[in-house]
């Protein structure tokens, strides 16, 4: 969920204004266990993973152990995210990720980075309602980002 896509943004590029707050939103690491899909992005099109998929597991003391890809030009990936604050994890090297929103069900979440290197909208499968996208998209116009620039990668 997190690490694909900071492995295929290309590099400098910024799509929030991190002068403005941002805000993360607690979870339940139970609850976001599983296999998730890109729905939408922020990223260049020439810059795009093919797959945009990650899976995430539960490890002791609420780490999360994130499986990506693989993108068309890499090899697949893992990384240990370490929780920092509510929402808020910290991979062994980049940005921190922090969950800006995700849904009751857990079917449907937005990640994003303090920096606005990267921002996407996840979910369960590879639609995801009108409602959620309506939410989802609310809640990154609310933490800054650049809504312009959001690229659809699913169906809604």
């Amino acid at each position: 969920m997190l690490l694909t896509v900071a492995g295929c943004t290309a590099p400098g590029e910024v799509y929030r204004d991190a002068s403005l707050p941002m805000r993360s939103t607690p979870v339940a690491p139970f609850a976001v266990d599983g296999r998730w899909y890109e729905v939408a992005g922020f990223y260049e099109d020439d810059e795009r993973c093919a797959v945009g998929a990650v899976t995430l597991t539960v490890q002791p003391g609420g780490m999360l152990l994130l499986h990506e890809g693989p993108c068309a030009d890499r090899d697949p990936r893992q990384v240990v995210l370490r929780p920092e604050g509510a929402g808020q994890f910290r991979p062994e090297t980049g940005a921190p990720l922090w969950v800006l929103w995700h849904d009751a069900g857990y079917d449907a979440a937005v990640i994003g980075t303090p920096d606005g290197s990267l921002g996407y909208i996840l979910g369960r499968s590879r639609r995801i309602s009108q409602a959620q996208m309506a939410a989802a998209r609310a809640a990154l116009a609310a933490n800054g980002y650049d809504m312009t620039k959001l690229r659809p990668t699913g169906a809604v």
